[in-house]
């Protein structure tokens, strides 16, 4: 499983992305990895951080996180595979942070 190279978070970007599910990084200007998710459409949750949502207004770390993603990656594959490798995606993060 590899991911994508880094895209830049752009409408004609993610108009080129599938609806399916899978696993998905934002990252910032510099390229570093700032968020790492899972959606069953993938093309629908970039396009909310692209956006926006109401919820951003009340959840004050969405929207640091959507006004600081520039690039993103993605895989495509089954919902259930993506929440396992989401999880070791996220402790690997949390080490290089600490």
């Amino acid at each position: 499983m590899k991911f994508s190279n880094p895209k830049k978070l752009s409408l004609s970007n993610l108009k080129k992305e599938r609806l399916s599910s899978g696993i998905y990084k934002l990252l910032n200007r510099n390229k570093r990895v700032i968020y790492v998710g899972v959606s069953h459409q993938i093309q629908h949750r970039l396009f909310a951080v692209l956006y926006g949502r109401s919820d951003y207004v009340q959840i004050s770390g969405k929207m640091t996180i959507r006004n600081s993603t520039k690039y993103y990656q993605v895989i495509y594959m089954d919902i259930g595979k993506a929440r396992l490798y989401e999880k070791k995606l996220q402790k690997n993060i949390k080490k290089k942070r600490s």
